[in-house]
């Protein structure tokens, strides 16, 4: 049986792993649907949104599956600087990206949000 400390780091994997994957499912289930989404602005945020996703979830995954502190001398020169660059990606850089176009969409004049949704 494993010890309470691994079934609790186990747990946050997984939450860490269905927090990116989810998101990227479901974004790609609203995309291939054939609702009237394809056309506007709007339809260039759901694109960004997917492609946020898609990075955030690669993130994820490499984060969480790819060992920074084993594997071959030329992979160790450099598994530090692209882990701290995923973190940084994952943690700061896509989440205050997806806020920023989040209130340019919301402050456009050019869409009427009452009207018009995804």
């Amino acid at each position: 049986m494993p010890g309470i400390d691994t079934i609790i780091a186990i747990t946050e994997v997984a939450n860490a792993f269905a927090a990116q994957i989810v998101p990227l499912i479901t974004g790609g289930f609203i995309y291939l649907q054939n609702n009237n989404t394809n056309n506007g602005k709007l339809f260039w945020q759901l694109k960004l949104i997917i492609a946020s996703n898609i990075i955030s979830a690669f993130g994820a995954i490499w984060l969480i599956f790819v060992p920074w502190k084993q594997g071959p001398s030329w992979y160790l020169k450099f598994s530090d600087k692209l882990l701290y660059g995923l973190l940084i990606m994952n943690y700061i850089a896509l989440p205050l990206g997806n806020i920023a176009v989040f209130v340019y969409f919301i402050l456009d004049p050019g869409i009427n949000l009452r009207e018009t949704s995804i």
